[in-house]
């Protein structure tokens, strides 16, 4: 139960994380066959865009003007659309909350870890997110000594180091990025199984780091040049090259010709090739342990495997709001205000659609303005606001489209009963959500001084000041918050999650902020 950020290294405050962003692009690139514009694309849109979270990227690309937008921005605004929607793996929170399982914390416990990719959807998306949660691991050790040696199974090997997109004239960055992924790993004692399904598409540099080869039936000749050269299989007929004894070079043909439960295995200390047969008929008759077998075992393992899943899944839960809105959901509280100001005035009529757009443009200009400067492109934005408040029905026609007499009549808009509705699974779902607290350790001698006393040197112990005369601001500012929560309580068993919400989220602020104003004034 863990999702990874794909623009932060996972290394809380980490000051190099441009280092880890150049491993990004180079992942990138080489799971989705990037070409060079797209990366350097890729490149500005993150290195301009202080959020840093896929939402806001793909925004940032939809919003260019057209001259600007070319094949490669569709492809990647399609990319980032896949990621958004694939939350469960990949998160935009650059903190992860407290005992959240993430990926660095694989190489940090000495236990074996198995990770499950099979929910994405494509196999070039494993592969994607199997090698960004291996650039974290490099990243990490290239900083640090305390994480265990692992050995790394990875699938599909041949998909992500592609012999004719590495080898591309067009797309000179790739050179060397073989070795800048696995040089790592083996240098500092990571062990690597790879598995390819296809081994001609595979770029025969990955053979450096991988020694013992170990092949089962084969059929493709392209597939069977490449295997003949790396693991030295005979192909002619004939007496024996490694011994008198031996009446054929059968090799090639065994190759072509094997059980499922055969496979040929090449090792690195022993120049000829051998054939092993496995015993399979424990594996075959194998089932997988149900949810709840799992979930036992691991508790038994010390992990409440149950809980951290709906904890996950309940911080990833998405509102209405967000599913609706997609790229643009950073316009939410811009639209809030319009709709909740149009409340105000919709049964008097007349709000057309010419009107709402011209005042739905006033309401998003200041932030469109952030986005662009192009007036063309801010109308874009609106418009597009515009049509997923009329397709999912947050704004819909209040009047028939004719009156009485077959006379044609202006539609006008009121604000739909689906809005209210997404404000209160809005107000649910940030109840459920963990809230996350941070910490900050400031250096000091340990001891608590919040009032900044002065403090006897001879007796650290010994405060020149007597506490008691803010005993009393205390009681008055904690009565007060009692009262308040209480009353945010009321309105959360009423179902009235907005008002929950609006009063809950700064409770505390106040609470500290009355607190310390009244000790300052003492």
């Amino acid at each position: 139960s863990f999702n990874v950020n794909l623009i932060y290294s996972g290394i809380k405050y980490d000051t190099t994380n441009l280092e880890y962003l150049n491993y990004f692009y180079d992942v990138f690139a080489l799971a989705f066959k990037a070409q060079n514009s797209t990366i350097d694309m890729l490149k500005k849109s993150i290195r301009e865009n202080e959020k840093l979270d896929w939402s806001s990227i793909a925004l940032d690309m939809a919003v260019k003007p057209d001259f600007a937008k070319k094949f490669y921005s569709v492809n990647l605004i399609n990319l980032f659309q896949d990621f958004l929607d694939q939350n469960v793996y990949f998160t935009d929170n650059a903190l992860e909350y407290e005992n959240d399982v993430a990926p660095l914390d694989f190489i940090k416990t000495d236990k074996t870890v198995i990770i499950d990719l099979s929910r994405l959807k494509d196999v070039d998306q494993q592969t994607f997110a199997s090698f960004v949660i291996l650039s974290k691991f490099i990243h990490y050790i290239n900083h640090s000594q305390e994480y265990h040696k692992k050995i790394l199974c990875i699938p599909n090997i041949d998909i992500f180091f592609d012999q004719l997109y590495i080898d591309n004239s067009f797309n000179t960055i790739n050179y060397g990025k073989i070795d800048k992924l696995l040089s790592p790993l083996i240098q500092n004692g990571f062990g690597l199984i790879f598995s390819a399904n296809q081994i001609r598409y595979l770029h025969p540099n990955v053979f450096n780091y991988l020694r013992n080869i170990i092949t089962f039936q084969a059929t493709d000749s392209r597939d069977i040049a490449a295997l003949k050269n790396k693991m030295h299989l005979q192909e002619l007929h004939g007496t024996g090259y490694y011994s008198t004894k031996r009446n054929d070079t059968y090799q090639i043909e065994h190759l072509m010709t094997m059980r499922n439960n055969e496979v040929i295995v090449k090792r690195d200390d022993i120049f000829q090739p051998f054939s092993v047969e496995i015993d399979t008929k424990q594996m075959i008759n194998m089932f997988p342990p149900s949810d709840e077998r799992i979930y036992e075992y691991m508790e038994r393992q010390g992990y409440n495997l149950k809980q951290s899943e709906q904890k996950l899944l309940a911080k990833l839960k998405k509102t209405i709001l967000e599913k609706d809105f997609g790229i643009y959901y950073e316009f939410v509280e811009d639209v809030k205000k319009f709709l909740n100001g149009l409340m105000l005035v919709h049964d008097i009529g007349n709000l057309s659609k010419r009107t709402l757009k011209e005042e739905l443009m006033k309401y998003i200009l200041p932030r469109a303005s952030k986005r662009t400067s192009n007036i063309k492109q801010k109308k874009a934005i609106r418009n597009d606001i515009f049509q997923i408040l009329l397709h999912h029905e947050y704004l819909v026609e209040s009047h028939p489209a004719k009156a009485s007499g077959g006379e044609s009549l202006r539609t006008v808009y009121k604000v739909g009963d689906n809005y209210q509705k997404a404000l209160d699974d809005e107000g649910q779902t940030k109840m459920n959500q963990p809230i996350k607290v941070d910490v900050e350790i400031m250096e000091g001698n340990g001891q608590y001084n919040p009032f900044k006393a002065n403090i006897v040197k001879e007796n650290p112990q010994g405060i020149y000041f007597d506490d008691s005369v803010y005993k009393e601001e205390l009681k008055d500012k904690y009565i007060k918050l009692i009262l308040d929560s209480s009353e945010t309580y009321g309105w959360y068993r009423s179902q009235e999650f907005e008002k929950t919400l609006d009063q809950g989220k700064n409770l505390m602020n106040i609470f500290f902020t009355n607190l310390y104003n009244a000790y300052t004034q003492k």
